[in-house]
């Protein structure tokens, strides 16, 4: 399971404000031309920078395929534009759960730190890129500053039709 932030991480010596609110302005599948790893959740799960990432379609019902990304695109609000703004990224999803470092635990809910850049926009993705991600059900982003909710989307990921 591969999760997409596209955040900048705090530099010592640069002040970081808080984020006013997030104005969520688009959702459903993406892709991506390229992507690097940036590091991963204490829990084992990548997170991938993307480069070059395109809006495909709008939608909250996501096929469990291999290479699909879904997600939503949100633009943070704030003084001053420029500065960075900690959040906390949760995602959770249904049983039986993500693998992640310990293959004998699944994940069902996962957070981690990022950062994102007031006044600029940013993504909150999951990649369903192993067999054992096309797990059908709910699965919910959520980001959060502090202990305050900022955004909350949900999805329903369905098995594919076979015929």
């Amino acid at each position: 399971m591969t999760r997409e932030v596209l955040a900048a991480a705090p530099l010592r010596g640069i002040s970081v404000w808080a984020v006013e609110r997030l104005e969520v302005y688009d959702f459903g599948v993406y892709t991506a031309e390229a992507r690097s790893k940036s590091g991963s959740t204490a829990l084992g799960l990548t997170i991938d920078a993307l480069y070059g990432i395109r809006h495909r379609e709008t939608t909250r019902t996501i096929k469990a395929e291999l290479g699909v990304r879904f997600g939503y695109r949100y633009h943070a609000v704030g003084r001053p534009r420029g500065a960075l703004s900690p959040l906390r990224m949760v995602l959770k999803c249904p049983a039986p759960g993500l693998i992640g470092r310990d293959p004998e635990k699944f994940i069902r809910r996962d957070e981690w730190e990022s950062c994102v850049i007031l006044g600029a926009d940013s993504f909150h993705f999951a990649s369903l890129d192993a067999p054992s991600d096309l797990i059908p059900g709910i699965w919910s982003f959520e980001i959060w500053a502090a202990n305050r909710p900022l955004a909350k989307e949900s999805f329903t990921v369905v098995a594919p039709i076979v015929c």
